[in-house]
């Protein structure tokens, strides 16, 4: 795959550029999965919920943002969930402050390492809503 060195990559040649880098390994799931379960655990114990929802995935194609369809998309998620709690693992530190005006707030930042690289996780959680009357 070819790139323009000279000028900004999107999101979507970034990450294909990472996969051609660093091929998904048995070890990397492991590793995500583990840290997913941790996290999720260390949410519970924490702010003692059980019946808890996590948001997988939101993305919006770069080409398509800056025009609210991630605030709307999550405004559809959080209206499903109504008061529950949420959590959600973060992926890009640019997207973090978007959930914090959403109501989530950083509960931990992790480094995922494995032998070539270090992806950073903001674990992000929303406490049960209140109803309004």
């Amino acid at each position: 795959m070819k790139v323009d060195t000279c000028s900004p990559q999107t999101g979507e040649q970034q990450f294909l550029i990472m996969m051609d880098a660093n091929p998904v390994t048995p070890q990397r799931v492991e590793t995500l999965l583990k840290s997913h379960e941790d996290s999720l655990n260390a949410i519970r114990k924490r702010y003692d919920v059980n019946d808890l929802w996590y948001l997988e995935v939101l993305a919006v194609h770069p080409s398509l943002q800056g025009r609210g369809l991630g605030s709307m998309a999550m405004q559809w998620v959080l209206d499903r969930v109504q008061d529950s709690p949420i959590f959600l693992e973060c992926t890009a530190e640019q997207n973090v402050n978007f959930y914090e005006k959403l109501g989530f707030e950083v509960v931990e930042k992790v480094d995922l390492t494995d032998e070539k690289d270090i992806a950073k996780v903001w674990l992000m959680f929303r406490q049960a809503q209140k109803l309004s009357s």
